[in-house]
């Protein structure tokens, strides 16, 4: 899944939800306006964990209606991008520029865009991809997030199976859980405290663990793990928490301190780490005070991680070749707010980013403007896009968790 592909030199297919056209004249891809849609467009762009003890027995799981979050606040303006170089990756920029043909490849899970000079066949299912791509505020109005399962410790890591299942992890009583047809079953026990996990561009299950592994690991189906990572220039992590998987076959992963790590302290600092798909360990950042949450966007020209210590998520360049640079703020959480300690994060196919701050779910727009936010009871701990339309967004929070349609697709 997720691999790049080459664009044929057709016409572009129409719906009657969207009207793009493109010209053929450089050999680059000029959108047109855009009509009218669901509002006015904008042309410029604008785009610790408690000390629990296991549980002996699997708990209880019950589907249903649960307690009914809110959405607090809506955001009302619908843009588009255009495309300055269709030719390679994505650019970064404060203001992303980004193609409905970019849109649409990000969409079908391509990693890395890189289109031929020429026209794309789009069919008209994905033309209403990018159409839902293109809406301003990707929270249906009055949407609330339903309860899927409820009776765990403290949930977190999930992950949205190419395969049709959600996993997530209990981190109090040490296993990892599968959701699948309204039932959850153990999937992993002893997990040896895996928290974040995900799956690669090849479906292979990633997980960061914070036991006494302190590793960053891939998952077989029949549950064999390889370890990817275990320690930075012979000094063993310090208790991985999150990661987010490159298209080249590398990840990006967090290494914050939550109490002192199982067989002491060996890092003097707390790390943001890329594996590069041979194996080697790049520090990308050393000066956080709590990395937590990560994520990268679409294009995967840009790596998100969220710092638990300073309320706020910081935005980095990312090269084809997995490189960092030009680290920069890119939201805080709003002072006053009650909803310190950034958390997990997803994100969408348009880019918006998804940012867990224990009682509420941000969500932030590629050029940091906030779109809306949603209150829900407990401490929330992390999101992922699942189903069949990957507009499913499923939440951990405390013992339960929850989900709630959304109206862009999720990156998986």
């Amino acid at each position: 899944m997720r691999k790049s592909r080459q664009m044929a030199l057709v016409y572009l297919a129409c719906a009657s939800v969207l009207s793009l056209a493109y010209t053929n004249c450089s050999g680059s891809l000029q959108p047109m306006q855009l009509a009218q849609m669901n509002g006015n467009i904008d042309p410029s762009g604008d785009p610790t964990l408690p000390n629990t003890t296991p549980t002996p027995t699997p708990p209880p799981i019950v589907s249903g209606p649960g307690p009914a979050p809110t959405v607090i606040a809506e955001g009302a303006e619908l843009y588009h991008n255009r495309c300055s170089d269709c030719h390679g990756p994505m650019e970064s920029t404060s203001k992303p520029n980004r193609s409905a043909a970019q849109i649409s490849a990000a969409i079908q899970n391509v990693g890395r865009m890189k289109s031929e000079p020429g026209l794309i066949a789009l069919s008209a299912a994905e033309i209403q991809k990018i159409a839902d791509s293109l809406i301003s505020n990707p929270i249906p109005t009055g949407a609330t997030p339903q309860l899927v399962a409820e009776g765990f410790n403290f949930t977190e890591g999930p992950a949205y199976s190419p395969d049709g299942f959600l996993i997530f992890s209990d981190q109090g009583a040490n296993r990892v859980y599968k959701y699948a047809n309204g039932m959850a079953e153990v999937f992993i026990d002893p997990a040896d405290r895996l928290n974040g996990m995900a799956f690669d561009f090849n479906g292979r299950l990633l997980g960061a663990r914070g036991g006494m592994g302190r590793n960053v690991v891939a998952i077989a189906a029949n549950k064999t793990e390889t370890v990817l990572a275990s320690n930075f220039e012979g000094k063993k992590f310090n208790g991985p928490n999150d990661l987010a998987p490159f298209y080249d076959g590398g990840l990006f992963f967090t290494d914050p301190v939550y109490g002192t790590p199982q067989g002491g302290q060996e890092l003097t600092f707390k790390g943001v780490f890329r594996v590069t798909k041979e194996g080697q360990v790049v520090l990308v950042d050393n000066a956080l005070q709590n990395p937590n949450g990560i994520a990268l966007s679409p294009d995967q020209t840009r790596l998100y991680v969220a710092d638990d210590g300073d309320d706020r998520v910081y935005v980095y360049d990312v090269a084809p070749n997995g490189a960092t640079s030009n680290k920069r703020l890119f939201f805080t959480v709003p002072a006053n707010s009650g909803t310190s300690g950034n958390d997990g994060m997803a994100v969408d196919a348009a880019g918006n980013l998804y940012v867990t701050c224990r009682n509420q779910i941000w969500v932030v727009k590629p050029s940091g403007q906030l779109i809306t936010q949603i209150a829900i009871a407990g401490q929330l701990t992390n999101v992922a896009f699942g189903g069949a339309d990957l507009k499913t967004l499923y939440i951990t929070v405390g013992p339960r968790v929850y989900s709630m349609q959304i109206r862009i697709p999720g990156m998986r």
